[in-house]
């Protein structure tokens, strides 16, 4: 379950804002899915999943909640495995 809410701006000059927003151009979501503790290995990418998101869709899919389950991003948000295709994604964006 990735928890997502907006929070308070900073800068050096003016410190915390006074609106909470989504402060992110692109989002990135990483989920180790890997369930054999005796093998598992974060360092390993292939264990991980990952999604990327502009801000704009990832508003469209929280659709006014704070939560996304793995399993609502499974079904409708485009996945990458691979760490590469995930880059490249991002930089797309």
């Amino acid at each position: 379950m990735f928890v997502i809410k907006p929070t308070y701006t900073w800068d050096a000059e003016k410190g915390y804002g006074k609106e909470r927003t989504f402060n992110a151009d692109i989002y990135a979501l990483c989920y180790h899915w890997w369930t054999i503790e005796e093998t598992a290995d974060l360092f390993d990418l292939c264990q991980w999943r990952f999604w990327a998101f502009t801000q704009k869709e990832l508003l469209t899919e929280l659709n006014g909640s704070k939560s996304l389950s793995v399993e609502r991003l499974e079904k409708k948000a485009k996945g990458f495995d691979d760490i590469i295709k995930l880059r490249e994604t991002l930089v797309s964006l």
